[in-house]
């Protein structure tokens, strides 16, 4: 950024910046939760530097680029070390309102990939008077362009339904054509249609083979939950069954977004 500040127009340069924020930001949006998939299989640490390197690289490095440039536009300037000061100010609380804006708002209201989004809006709205006051007519036509890229990604960019509980990271997602049940990642149910006996086995639901093993089976006790899956099978065999859940959010989860209405006890199954 210095190096450039000193050859190029600072308000192309800034311009420029943004441009190349919002574009990856963008990017990253729609292709975050592969990548996250991608690093999983490795190490914690080489895992996590690799997303944060994939995911925030290139906007943090073209974000940085921009404080020389602002330093720069303060030469000539009678009071140049309240400039300075005023440049590094802003950036030190813009940084650390940024994140506290999206850790406590965005994330928790909008999920991840609207996040990415809705910033980068910001920084294109930011990029258009720059873009009208050196005439640059086609950096103007690009902002225009992602904006209406991003009004279009918006409606497909919705977040899974996340829940944080004391037990670990409840999600629903849709796989398949039907609601799946994830908790810290970890597939643990999904509902598929059970209409008799055996319907689940033939879906892969493995538990039901155990009826096979002890017939006459009249009442069980199932030890978790999940999305309801296990007593809805037990059913089909006319089997009386009662559910333990440890965790009251996966209970929830179950009548919310499964249609689960069985009898549940909320405690710890041992």
């Amino acid at each position: 950024g210095g190096l450039l500040s000193d050859k190029l127009p600072a308000q192309g340069l800034i311009t420029g910046a943004l441009l190349v924020t919002s574009l990856s930001w963008i990017a990253v949006s729609q292709v975050y939760s592969e990548a996250m998939r991608w690093c999983q299989h490795a190490t914690l640490l080489t895992g996590s530097v690799t997303a944060s390197l994939a995911m925030q690289g290139l906007p943090m490095l073209m974000l940085g680029m921009i404080t020389p440039v602002f330093l720069r536009m303060g030469d000539g300037q009678l009071r140049k070390g309240l400039w300075n000061g005023l440049v590094l100010a802003f950036g030190a609380v813009g940084g650390a309102g940024g994140a506290l804006a999206v850790g406590l708002v965005s994330l928790p209201m909008l999920g991840l990939a609207r996040s990415y989004l809705l910033f980068a809006a910001v920084l294109m709205v930011c990029g258009i008077p720059l873009a009208c006051a050196r005439r640059q007519w086609w950096a103007l036509a690009l902002l225009a362009l992602l904006l209406l890229l991003e009004w279009g990604l918006w409606p497909y960019s919705a977040e899974p339904h996340l829940i944080q509980s004391r037990y670990g990271q409840i999600e629903i997602r849709r796989m398949g054509g039907r609601p799946v049940l994830l908790v810290d990642g970890m597939q643990q149910s999904a509902l598929f249609p059970v209409a008799g006996p055996w319907d689940g086995l033939k879906d892969g639901y493995l538990l039901e083979a155990a009826l096979k093993m002890k017939p006459g089976v009249r009442t069980a006790l199932v030890v978790g939950l999940g999305a309801g899956l296990g007593p809805r099978v037990l059913a089909t065999h006319n089997i009386e069954s009662e559910s333990v859940e440890i965790d009251p959010e996966v209970v929830e989860v179950a009548h919310r977004f499964f249609g689960f209405t069985g009898p549940v006890t909320v405690a710890d199954g041992r």
